[in-house]
């Protein structure tokens, strides 16, 4: 993907990204939270993406939050909003193709749930979840869950 745009028009907000080009929301830069540890972390994710079954070692603590759609959410931790999001469960590649690419823009990683890059496009249009957060958040979260 080169570019991916998140519209929320009654918010008057326009979240941007374009591949090596940065991420922006109304046309000011944005970065990821520069956090490094997840313990703690405020984190957008469902009661089930915290279920224990997806943690073998124990859920961390976290400040968790709610927002119904996947792509705001991405763009909540693109914007530094948010420290980082979370889904476990099969994701349609619409709902995180444009956000994906702005956590990465913004100097993130976003991925799988194995922290597999994610590919669109594809015959089957599911990733197995979404990780997105900064580089050492995003590998805690990558490594502490199934």
């Amino acid at each position: 993907m080169i570019a991916g745009v998140v519209n929320l028009p009654l918010r008057e907000e326009l979240y941007t990204a374009q591949l090596g080009g940065g991420a922006a929301l109304n046309a000011q830069p944005l970065s990821v939270r520069p956090r490094t540890a997840l313990e703690g972390a405020e984190v957008l994710a469902n009661r089930h993406a915290l279920d224990t079954r997806h943690w073998p070692g124990g859920a961390p603590r976290e400040d968790r939050h709610v927002r119904p759609a996947l792509a705001h959410r991405l763009a909540l931790v693109s914007e530094g909003r948010f420290d980082a999001s979370l889904s476990f469960g099969g994701v349609w590649e619409w709902d995180s193709a444009a956000g994906s690419l702005l956590v990465t823009a913004a100097g993130g990683t976003a991925t799988d749930r194995s922290g597999a890059i994610l590919r669109f496009n594809q015959p089957e249009p599911r990733s197995r979840g979404v990780l997105a957060a900064s580089p050492a958040v995003h590998a805690e979260m990558r490594d502490r869950s199934s």
